[in-house]
C-alpha cells in the first residue's frame, strides 16, 4: 500500500525538513547556475569561433571582478556602474591577447595552444595574487540593500540581477 500525500509531508515536517528551505535551495542553485551558464558560454563563443580552448577565460573574469573593486575602492563607484566602463577595458585586453598571442599561434599545433593559454592563466593568477593579495573582498553597492521576498523564499537582489542578465545575454 502506497502512503497519501498527507502522509508523505507529514513525514517532512517530522523530519524538519521545511518546504521553505527547499524552495529557497532551489531558487539559489537556479540562480547561481545562471550565473555558470553565463560564464560557460562566453566559453563556448570562443572555442567556437577560434576552434581552441582559452583555460585563461575565468582569470579574465576575476580581473574583470577585480577592475569592478578598483574602481569602488578609488573612486567609490558602485560595482554594478563600472560595468559600463570595464566592458571597453576588458575587450581591449582581449584583442590584444588576441592579436599578440594567439592570432600567431593560430596554425600551430592545439597543444601548443592550450599551453600557451596556460601560461597566460598561470601568469594572470599570479598577478592578481602578487597585487591584491590571498583575501576576500568584498564591494558594497546599493544593490546589495534589498531583498525580493516571495512568500517564505527570499531571493537577493544580486542574484535576482544575475540570473536576469544572464537570461538576457
Amino acid at each position: 500500500k502506497e502512503p497519501t500525500w498527507d502522509k508523505c509531508l507529514l513525514r517532512l515536517y517530522r523530519f524538519s525538513l521545511d518546504i521553505s528551505i527547499v524552495l529557497q535551495s532551489l531558487v539559489f542553485g537556479v540562480a547561481m547556475g545562471a550565473v555558470y551558464a553565463l560564464a560557460s558560454s562566453g566559453l563556448t563563443l570562443t572555442y567556437a569561433v577560434t576552434k581552441h580552448m582559452n583555460t585563461a577565460h575565468g582569470d579574465f573574469l576575476v580581473l574583470a571582478m577585480y577592475g569592478s573593486f578598483v574602481f569602488s575602492a578609488v573612486i567609490g563607484l558602485d560595482p554594478y556602474l563600472s560595468i559600463l566602463i570595464l566592458i571597453p577595458i576588458m575587450a581591449l585586453i582581449g584583442l590584444i591577447v588576441f592579436r599578440l598571442l594567439l592570432q600567431p599561434m593560430m596554425q600551430a599545433y592545439p597543444v601548443m595552444v592550450i599551453l600557451l593559454f596556460l601560461g597566460v592563466t598561470f601568469t594572470l593568477e599570479n598577478a592578481l595574487l602578487m597585487v591584491f593579495k590571498p583575501r576576500m573582498r568584498a564591494v558594497p553597492s546599493f544593490v546589495d540593500m534589498s531583498n525580493v521576498v516571495l512568500g517564505d523564499v527570499r531571493i537577493r537582489t544580486p542574484q535576482l540581477v544575475a540570473f536576469i542578465a544572464s537570461l538576457l545575454v
